[in-house]
């Protein structure tokens, strides 16, 4: 217990400040937990006995609350009533630290959570909700839990930074971002159960969800619903010029309501997912979109504006309306979005296909099967061949000669096989564990390699073939020599 003139000073502060200012006066008061006695004591937020004034706890938009580091056993801060607060710190901890919540919490102020080992400072959201405007720091941000669900709301024209430490972050609910910037890091996203980002417009505030490094594509949230131009008009998604490399986006995008999705300059996302909904999708930035698959289901109408490149190499059956503004490049021939409508408005549409999709539409093992292709078998073009969803042996029947084979992988249970054909590849690029297994007395033809890791195993008993003078990396997925 603390000492009786521990509270009566506490007392006499308060009075004090009360006969100074004034009865009703807003005071912005400064709450440290001090667990009864002891900080690293669990309790409920309500206790007054749990905070260093004793008298109350912080509730209003003019109290700061800081829990300090634990250090010691484990401790639990219960949010058990419905709370307000202006600024929420808590430092490093260098045991397990949890704020629970059995209650609604909003934080005004800066949200600020030191992350890292050995502490794990976690807010469970448990099915509430929790609503911030941001934190200072892609350091400062706490690891986010809860299995039961619950809502983040972010408000505010602040930036909320997530992902730097929510390794082992289960936070199954939502994250809705009404103004502002939530910017997703590169350092481990780990939000992969949570269901679904919501970026809204409304009443004049937008918000942005911001990509500024290449997401590992498995540890971003399950989908992504947006509308409105985005914060100032940056776009409801965003990716920066952080790094130039193709980023594969695997989560599906829902556009439900007119919307704007920018990419920088010398930047391509890879949008190898589904984009649905029926509102209309701008694009801007100076950056390129390529569609990879052919699932889309949006049937609203796309806008290119200057300097952005939109590329439909599967396609996009639903889409009634494509304008390409001055700067704008369309690629991609009339097959690709065959209920469209192109209105070139002083930009460029390349209608010849320079690469191809494969749908597997057709009995989704033959190369040669025109049905199998987005647009027409790939002969000098380049061919894409997206993530499988089960296991996919694709039959190369007849001699092949791509630019380009951009394959997203499946896994371990994805193959080309060359059986009665040569294939002729002048870039490979390959992503994730998949397979080419080449036969013996078949050859793969083969100039470069954009990285060591973007290789397939080889397998089998025929030839690689290194021609032309460029780089081809060998060796990266090949463990256990099944290419004899």
């Amino acid at each position: 217990m603390k000492t009786s003139r521990r509270n009566w000073v506490a007392a006499a502060v308060v009075a004090g400040l009360l006969i100074a200012g004034g009865a009703g006066q807003a005071w912005a008061t400064d709450f440290t937990w001090d667990g009864n006695g002891n900080s690293n004591n669990s309790g409920d937020w309500s206790s007054p006995n749990n905070w260093n004034l004793d008298s109350s706890y912080p509730q209003t938009a003019a109290d700061n609350a800081t829990l300090p580091a634990a250090t010691a056993g484990s401790r639990t801060v219960t949010v058990d009533v419905p709370v307000v607060v202006n600024n929420l710190t808590v430092p490093a901890s260098t045991v397990a630290n949890t704020l629970w919540l059995n209650a609604n919490l909003t934080v005004t102020g800066m949200l600020t959570v030191a992350g890292g080992n050995p502490g794990r400072n976690t807010i469970n959201i448990n099915g509430q909700t929790l609503t911030l405007r941001g934190n200072p720091s892609a350091e400062q941000s706490a690891i986010f839990a809860g299995a039961n669900g619950g809502r983040i709301v972010k408000v505010e024209t602040d930036t909320f930074y997530l992902g730097y430490n929510n390794d082992g972050g289960s936070f199954s609910g939502s994250i809705i971002v009404s103004n502002g910037t939530a910017l997703f890091s590169n350092y481990g996203g780990y939000f992969i159960n949570c269901t679904n980002v919501t970026v809204c417009s409304s009443g004049g505030t937008n918000g942005t969800v911001q990509f500024n490094t290449p997401n590992t594509p498995g540890y971003l949230p399950q989908s992504f619903t947006i509308a409105g131009p985005g914060y100032n008009d940056l776009g409801a998604l965003r990716w920066t010029e952080g790094n130039t490399a193709p980023n594969s986006f695997k989560r599906p995008i829902t556009v439900q309501a007119d919307a704007t999705v920018s990419i920088a300059s010398g930047k391509t996302v890879e949008l190898d997912t589904t984009l649905g909904g029926s509102g209309t999708l701008t694009l801007i930035g100076g950056g390129h979109l390529k569609i990879l698959t052919g699932t889309s289901t949006l049937n609203g109408m796309i806008v290119i504006n200057g300097g952005t490149t939109l590329s439909v190499p599967g396609a996009l059956p639903g889409v009634t309306n494509i304008t390409i503004n001055a700067g704008g490049i369309l690629n991609g021939g009339p097959a690709h979005f065959a209920s469209a409508t192109v209105v070139n408005n002083g930009g460029t549409w390349n209608s010849i296909d320079t690469a191809s999709t494969w749908s597997g539409l057709g009995d989704n093992e033959t190369w040669s099967q025109a049905a199998n292709w987005f647009g027409a078998v790939p002969t000098g073009l380049e061919a894409i061949i997206p993530a499988a969803g089960s296991s996919r042996n694709i039959k190369v029947d007849v001699d092949a000669h791509v630019s380009k084979l951009t394959w997203q992988g499946g896994g371990s249970s994805d193959y080309i096989t060359l059986e009665d054909a040569d294939l002729v590849v002048s870039n490979m690029n390959s992503k994730n564990v998949v397979n080419l297994d080449i036969k013996p007395g078949r050859s793969v033809f083969v100039d470069r390699a954009e990285q060591s890791q973007l290789l397939p195993v080889f397998r089998g008993g025929g030839r690689i073939v290194k021609q032309g003078t460029n780089t081809f990396y060998l060796g990266w997925n090949n463990t256990g020599n099944p290419f004899t």
